[in-house]
């Protein structure tokens, strides 16, 4: 039986999260903003920018399931997973620095090609980063209890990187996008470095197995009913909910004429909300379960965004005051939203070993992560053509509107699909409810 993991490992690793979710969710809420604000000061044709966007997500996402197979057949002294962390940290927070500062004053194509290339840098070294850390969970316990535990702790940390995210607005306003880049920067660092540095992977003989061919192993892991419902389930949300991270600048500058320091100040209300609410995700996994909580989740930001589209037109309060509303509401579902996914991944994997008898860590969260960049390359490419509809480099209120109604059709979606998933708790085992696939 594998020996429990300590406080302190369960801290460090969590601390990780923090570097995963800060940086992009500072690059898709503001990069939009940074090159095309407005039709005076865009410094890149919109329709152009969103093209290298949806393009620098795809190669992005092709990327994804090489890095995780790679790492998955990786063998060193210091493991499979940490090695890649180690190496590519530096990169993937100097990339994230350098795409803040395009080198031509107003529009010019020697910016579209900038943004193009450091955009793409970052997302190649997001996932060389990122999936290796993910497939660390997994392997370092296979009790249930303690992968919650993880998930908690990692959800914690993406939780202050929320309230980091949220204060950006301010420190755009007074620092500019300098201020930006440098504190996402150095905070990528202080966050993944503990993991990189301090935690030791456990190098199981039993996992030494031969390389497996990336096409057969992708190919399996299609045949995993519960990871397919999963994956596309977390895919129309992720879909849905960048569209509105990326919209609320926008929203803030045009509707509510605010601001870029509005965007904190709306943030707050959410933030509590999450906070006030999270130490209840592990207690109601316990109550109904991790797939019924997850299903909550996802009927709940349906309907939320679909009021957030109505915006003004409801008979109380002014528009500020139902945004503020709205957005502190966002944050029940995004509570649990925060510790469900990968602790629902995990659950998976396990599954498969079950039925392959093979341990594809990396390539499981590599290839999720492929299908939701995907989504979220055409939530960028959307954006682009939506918000800006018949306006060229200027968003418009009913562009604005129409981006929450496609998020919120996006996320009822995501709940129908989740409705499929066959994977159940039962003392304290994960089950499929029907011998398929066993």
């Amino acid at each position: 039986m594998a020996a429990q993991l300590s406080w302190r490992e369960k801290i460090l690793y969590g601390l990780g999260g923090m570097a995963m979710s800060l940086p992009d969710t500072v690059f898709t809420q503001w990069i939009f903003m940074r090159y095309v604000p407005n039709a005076q000061e865009a410094v890149v044709n919109v329709k152009l920018f969103g093209f290298f966007y949806f393009t620098a997500r795809i190669v992005g996402a092709i990327a994804e399931p090489v890095i995780g197979n790679w790492s998955d057949n990786f063998r060193s002294p210091s493991g499979r997973r940490l090695p890649f962390v180690r190496r590519t940290l530096i990169p993937f927070a100097f990339a994230f620095f350098m795409m803040w500062f395009p080198p031509v004053q107003g529009m010019h194509w020697v910016n579209a090609v900038y943004a193009y290339v450091m955009i793409q840098a970052y997302l190649l070294c997001f996932p060389t980063v990122i999936t290796p850390y993910l497939a660390l969970m997994p392997e370092l316990t296979p009790d249930l209890n303690e992968r919650v535990t993880l998930t908690t702790l990692q959800a914690v940390a993406i939780m202050l990187g929320t309230i980091l995210f949220a204060v950006m607005g301010i420190v755009l306003k007074v620092g500019g996008w300098l201020a930006l880049g440098l504190s996402v920067s150095f905070l990528m660092i202080v966050a993944m470095a503990p993991t990189a540095l301090t935690i030791r992977e456990r190098i199981s003989e039993h996992r030494q197995h031969e390389k497996q061919n990336i096409f057969r192993s992708i190919r399996s892991m299609l045949d995993n009913r519960p990871y397919v419902y999963l994956v596309l389930s977390t895919t129309l949300f992720f879909f849905g909910f960048n569209s509105v991270v990326m919209a609320l600048p926008f929203w803030v500058k045009i509707y509510l004429g605010k601001g870029e320091d509005m965007v904190t100040y709306l943030m707050a209300p959410f933030l509590v909300v999450t906070m006030v609410l999270f130490t209840a995700v592990g207690p109601a996994v316990k109550v109904v379960g991790k797939r019924l909580l997850f299903l909550f989740t996802m009927i709940s930001i349906t309907v939320l965004l679909g009021l957030f589209s109505c915006v003004g037109f409801f008979p109380l309060g002014s528009p500020l005051l139902q945004t503020a509303v709205l957005v502190a509401l966002v944050g029940v579902p995004m509570t649990g939203f925060t510790v469900l996914p990968f602790t629902l991944l995990a659950d998976v994997i396990d599954y498969d070993e079950k039925r392959t008898g093979q341990r594809r860590e990396a390539l499981f969260f590599a290839f999720q992560g492929t299908i939701q960049k995907v989504g979220l390359a055409f939530s960028g490419i959307s954006f682009s053509l939506i918000a800006f509809l018949g306006s060229g480099n200027e968003a418009s209120e009913m562009g604005l509107r129409c981006v929450l109604i496609l998020a919120a059709v996006s996320s009822l979606a995501g709940f129908c699909v989740f409705l499929k998933y066959p994977l159940r708790e039962r003392e304290g085992k994960v089950e499929m409810i029907d011998n398929e696939g066993e």
